[in-house]
């Protein structure tokens, strides 16, 4: 998970919202739709917003405000994230497990950094940074647990992008340019984090 920069609405999509009474999200006009999927996709460099992983099918706008939780922020721009349907990790993880009293205790992407919470073990898992505080040291470890970013195929994918991150540091390849190769391979913070952290 990282920092997600928002950028400004779509003007059709504050048209759209503007509208009185307040339009309902299922009757978002599909091209509209396909255009801020495309838009908010791009900001993120073309990764899940919660777990970093490249997404290749299935992808749709989440609410990280769950819609039936927080009815007033289901046209709210900022409360967007693009990720994949169909994951036992993630938005679909998230939303089968998510109370209203939780999101005092979950990492926003677009409003922290969460940089700022998580180190990445040689085994692939993610964990709370050393020396946070408790209180952060929980949103940390409820995070990942709420967006299950511990599960296996997460863990392996990690794994063999540090995996890599040492071959081309043995290589004697720049960390700028491990960085370059390795851009499509998507999990940036686990790239960036390995490239220091690997001997």
């Amino acid at each position: 998970m990282r920092k997600i920069n928002r950028g400004n609405p779509d003007p059709a999509f504050l048209k759209f919202a503007s509208q009185k009474p307040v339009p309902s999200w299922k009757n978002l006009p599909p091209l509209l739709r396909q255009n801020i999927t495309s838009q908010l996709l791009s900001e993120q460099d073309g990764l899940s917003g919660y777990t970093e992983k490249p997404i290749q099918e299935n992808e749709h706008i989440d609410h990280f405000r769950k819609q039936d939780l927080f009815p007033k922020n289901i046209l709210d721009w900022y409360n967007f994230v693009v990720d994949e349907h169909g994951k036992d990790y993630g938005a679909d993880h998230k939303d089968k497990n998510v109370k209203m009293g939780d999101y005092a205790k979950i990492i926003d992407p677009i409003q922290e950094d969460p940089h700022n919470f998580f180190d990445y073990m040689a085994n692939g898992k993610i964990i709370p940074k050393k020396g946070l505080s408790t209180a952060d040291e929980e949103k940390a470890k409820f995070t990942i647990d709420i967006f299950n970013l511990n599960h296996e195929s997460l863990v392996y994918l990690r794994m063999t992008i540090m995996q890599m991150v040492e071959d081309c540091k043995k290589g004697k390849i720049p960390p700028h340019d491990i960085s370059d190769c390795l851009k499509d391979c998507g999990f940036p913070s686990v790239i960036e984090y390995w490239i220091v952290a690997c001997p």
